[in-house]
């Protein structure tokens, strides 16, 4: 029983991650022509590789504030039911976080990289 659960957790991550990767590709798309913009004015790789990263991990770190009260609120209540009952302590949440906040930047940073060399001259050409 435990190899099923686990092999199910790994599908799910990886699933998660596609589609964490499916969104990013999407955001870049979206910043292919303020990156050009940018680095027409003279922003250097590394700036615009940061501003790509940190505004896509803000959204992560978003989603995560607003998902650990209500994923809080609702395990407790479902783990009030049992005789046996575990406590939530924090640490669970932080480690989840972390988690999520590594695969994020991992899924996010390929398509950064690829943002931020392309080319701003065929990048606006095709504006």
């Amino acid at each position: 029983m435990l190899n099923i659960v686990l092999i199910f957790t790994l599908l799910s991550i990886l699933v998660s991650a596609l589609g964490l990767f499916a969104m990013s590709s999407y955001y870049m798309q979206q910043e292919i022509r303020s990156v050009s913009v940018k680095k027409v004015f003279g922003a250097d790789y590394s700036g615009v590789l940061k501003e790509l990263v940190l505004s896509f991990m803000k959204m992560v770190g978003i989603a995560f504030v607003i998902g650990v009260p209500i994923a809080w609120f609702i395990m407790n209540r479902w783990l009030s039911g049992y005789g046996h009952r575990i406590d939530l302590h924090w640490w669970i949440f932080v480690l989840a976080g972390l988690a999520v906040a590594f695969i994020a930047a991992i899924s996010v940073l390929y398509q950064s990289i690829k943002t931020a060399r392309t080319n701003p001259a065929e990048a606006l050409k095709k504006e």
